[in-house]
């Protein structure tokens, strides 16, 4: 879990990086036409990627903590209960 959790993170990282080098090279490029509002439009590109990349993260890391809340939560319920599952499911 940490693991894919720690890859997706560095997945997220590369493209906001690709995302941030894209903006900053089509502003380059585009110094012939530099206007205020390319500027402004390149700004709300870089924006708009940023927030989508925050937004996946939060929910990545939302569900991730409701994974392990839940997990808690089972392992405190069987040690109340002195409960364990049966290996191969319940029995009749």
């Amino acid at each position: 879990m940490t693991r894919a959790f720690s890859l997706t993170l560095g997945h997220i990282w590369t493209e906001t990086r690709t995302i941030a080098v894209n903006v900053a090279e089509a502003i380059e490029d585009a110094n012939k036409w530099m206007t205020v509002p390319a500027v402004l439009l390149a700004l709300l590109v870089l924006a708009t990627g940023a927030a989508v990349v925050v937004l996946v993260a939060v929910t990545i890391t939302f569900f991730a903590a409701l994974g392990g809340i839940g997990y808690l939560l089972y392992r405190a319920l069987a040690y109340v209960c002195d409960w364990t599952p049966h290996p191969k499911g319940a029995r009749a």
